[in-house]
């Protein structure tokens, strides 16, 4: 099961990691398609850019992000 959050800030990023908030869930499955419309700041595995308008599929079964 993937499961896909957000986070609002750095500041809710580091009430996570000290355990005082949790993250937004916004998804979960084993397949995941987003659709992004605009530009959007992404990060995967600590590696951010900024992502423009595509669908964004996350595939379980593959084990990789294809655009």
């Amino acid at each position: 099961m993937l499961e896909v959050v957000g986070v609002t800030g750095v500041v809710h990023l580091g009430q996570i990691q000290s355990g005082m908030r949790t993250a937004c869930r916004i998804a979960q499955g084993g397949h995941i398609k987003i659709r992004l419309n605009s530009e959007l700041p992404v990060q995967v595995d600590g590696e951010p850019w900024v992502q423009g308008p595509s669908d964004v599929v996350i595939l379980k079964s593959a084990l990789k992000v294809s655009y």
